[in-house]
């Protein structure tokens, strides 16, 4: 599993188990090899220094790598393979990270406006066209009117969006629009700025 911030980390997790006679990790050589060629050992683990007979373990064995890969070959050896010790080798399938999902990737369309009374209706549908959810929560809605900042005196804005979900969100303000001259507004919405034509 790729690890997605910092450096570019594998983390390969591998189950250990010992017949009759225990192991001393130093013995154990563990290279990753790679398809530039390269040869990889693990920058850390945590294996203990020594494994008992009959025991089975799971140990995490983190890998830094030059580049994002979707496969290798991880090698296990004994001792020294030259010398007659054993050598084990697993072919790995990486499985990519999730992508981290901001509102930046949902579309937002602004769909209807009206003006009912003293309230300014505002309808917005929004869809998630990426197999993961992306959280609202924290979000801040707005409507300025002359540089008067309102927030919505309702708003059915969910927790979070899932993946390729539709939502259709209402929004209502206090809008006293007898007393304004001007008939525009700015709506400020998941981290996006609309000017709305009040009709």
């Amino acid at each position: 599993q790729p690890f997605s911030t910092g450096p570019i980390v594998l983390a390969v997790d591998v189950e250990i188990s010992t017949q009759t006679e225990p192991i001393l990790t130093s013995n154990l050589n563990w290279l990753l090899q790679i398809a530039t060629g390269d040869d990889l050992r693990p920058e850390t683990h945590t294996l203990p220094d020594e494994i008992p007979a009959h025991t089975t373990l799971t140990s995490r064995l983190r890998f830094e790598l030059p580049e994002r890969l979707v496969s290798a070959v991880l090698t296990v050896s004994n001792g020294t393979v030259s010398s007659g010790e054993s050598e084990t080798s697993f072919a790995l399938t990486i499985r990519q990270p999730d992508p981290v999902l901001t509102v930046a990737d949902l579309l937002v369309q602004i769909e209807n406006i009206v003006v009912t009374g003293e309230q300014l209706e505002v309808t917005v549908q929004l869809f998630n066209p990426h197999s993961n959810p992306v959280s609202l929560t924290g979000q801040t809605i707005r409507l300025e009117i002359v540089g008067i900042p309102t927030s919505p005196s309702t708003s059915n804005l969910p927790p979070e969006l899932a993946g390729g979900a539709v939502f259709s969100l209402n929004l209502t303000f206090s809008y006293p629009g007898q007393l304004m001259s001007q008939s525009d507004a700015r709506l400020f919405l998941l981290e996006r700025e609309y000017v709305l034509h009040i009709p």
